[in-house]
């Protein structure tokens, strides 16, 4: 369409241009005669035919330059409408392990030789409490045990506790920092009552296990000297 416009206009001008010059030749000729008397008005009617000529074609140039940067201007396509931000993915929650994970430690029930304290003690044991509490308490009734290991049954019931214990040291040792050389009752006090039940071979192991933790019994040859002490018990009552 544009195209047809610029072409029209053109074909207009021409028109116009040659229109006049058709006009001031008519003009031109009935004059002829007054020409040779009369010079300069000729002079001025051919300067008024070129200057009308001139602007003509000044006026068909500039409709047409009109046109042309008008086809040539190019119009700016509207920008797009920014894409909305994706709402950020809500984080995934971290589910934190527990520290104090629960223990698969039950132990053994008491008898009627069990006084109230004792028996208090023992179900004072949750297996559900943090680890430490856990150790805590299996070092009471460890202790009560001992202090009364004379008596069989007590005796008996502490040395049972050995593979409780060391299931919840374990633990305990994983999220507490132990200091070398640092006292393990519970090791000690527990090798003593299954050496004093005959489970010497237990007692050896128990000992061995301190060892590793390096853990110490409060005596001078430490564990490795309880170990010593054991063997020998258990030759003896080989005998």
């Amino acid at each position: 369409m544009k195209y047809i416009v610029i072409i029209l206009l053109v074909l207009l001008g021409v028109y116009l241009y040659r229109r006049t010059q058709k006009v001031a030749q008519n003009e031109l000729d009935e004059k002829t005669s007054a020409q040779q008397e009369k010079p300069q008005e000729t002079t001025v009617s051919e300067d008024v035919i070129d200057v009308e000529a001139e602007v003509v074609e000044e006026t068909a140039e500039k409709a047409v330059d009109e046109v042309v940067v008008g086809a040539n201007t190019v119009v700016p396509e509207p920008e797009p409408e920014p894409e909305p931000e994706p709402e950020p993915e809500p984080e995934p929650e971290v589910v934190k392990e527990k520290e104090n994970e629960e223990t698969d430690v039950n132990l053994p029930a008491t008898g009627a030789w069990a006084g109230d304290v004792f028996a208090n003690l023992v179900s004072s044991f949750d297996a559900s409490a943090d680890v430490t509490a856990q150790h805590q308490t299996l070092l009471n009734i460890i202790g009560h045990s001992y202090k009364l290991r004379k008596q069989a049954d007590y005796c008996q019931y502490g040395a049972q506790l050995a593979d409780n214990y060391l299931a919840v040291y374990a633990k305990y040792q994983q999220q507490n920092k132990v200091a070398a050389d640092e006292k393990g009752p519970g090791f000690m006090q527990l090798s003593t009552m299954l050496n004093d039940t005959k489970q010497f071979d237990k007692a050896i192991m128990l000992c061995e296990q301190a060892l590793q933790y390096q853990l110490s019994d409060g005596t001078v040859t430490g564990f490795e000297g309880r170990i010593k002490r054991i063997e020998k018990a258990k030759s003896k009552a080989a005998g």
